[in-house]
């Protein structure tokens, strides 16, 4: 199979050792492999015989391995990867000496040790999305330190909120934006957010729900655009 191009492996993810037998083949042309396999050393077993890889796809650690360090993929490995899909941890692994632009983290923590890895792609990452237990405007200062030419940026955030979102949290987000000079489209948990022209040079993004007036109609109650199901950006 020396002329496969893109390869999905969908399997139970205790059987990773399925990929041993032929790792010893090569597939110069594959361009694109997606499995249900967390990245461990059978993994990274097939993908020294990648040699033209773009774009990987590796499922999450299950939660007993959740806080494991992993080793870092040999330089030789996916020298072209160009667009991965994983854990935090998998891209700290993955991410460094390799040309990503793309980058979807699926879960996990991305803190200081992850954003530096990431950083370390030797192209700039313009497309960034994860579903991350980090705090949103933590996440994003930490980003706007290392990644700052973002172009699109989508934050799903899994963590615990001791109250709902107030206006000094949207105003933080929305301050944290302004550090992105290049970023086009931002979306949190859902919400996706508006902006207006650049002033002075930067865009200004919106930091307040929109006030929308349908009109009052006779036994209907007016819309609270502070309800916590209504904010528009």
């Amino acid at each position: 199979m020396t002329n496969l191009v893109h390869l999905c492996v969908f399997v139970p993810p205790r059987v990773s050792w399925i990929l041993l037998p032929i790792r010893t083949s090569h597939y110069p042309s594959l361009s694109y492999f997606s499995c249900s396999f967390p990245f461990n050393s059978h993994v990274a077993s097939f993908l020294k015989a990648t040699p033209s890889l773009l774009k990987l796809e590796v499922d999450t650690l299950s939660p007993s391995f959740q806080h494991h360090y992993l080793d870092a993929l040999p330089p030789s490995s996916v020298p072209h990867l160009s667009h991965f899909t994983g854990s935090s941890q998998t891209a700290r692994a993955i991410v460094p000496g390799r040309p990503v632009q793309t980058l979807r983290i699926n879960t996990g923590h991305v803190d200081d040790s992850v954003i530096d890895a990431i950083a370390q792609s030797t192209a700039d990452v313009t497309v960034f999305e994860a579903t991350t237990t980090s705090f949103p405007a933590s996440l994003l200062h930490l980003l706007s330190q290392r990644l700052r030419k973002m172009i699109y940026l989508r934050i799903s955030s899994t963590c615990n909120f001791s109250g709902l979102p107030d206006t000094a949290f949207y105003q933080d987000i929305a301050n944290a934006l302004t550090k992105f000079p290049a970023l086009e489209v931002f979306e949190l948990s859902g919400m996706l957010w508006g902006s207006d022209e650049k002033q002075a040079g930067r865009k200004i993004w919106q930091s307040k729900p929109l006030d929308i007036d349908f009109g009052a109609e006779e036994g209907v109650e007016p819309i609270d655009s502070y309800m916590d199901f209504s904010y528009y950006y």
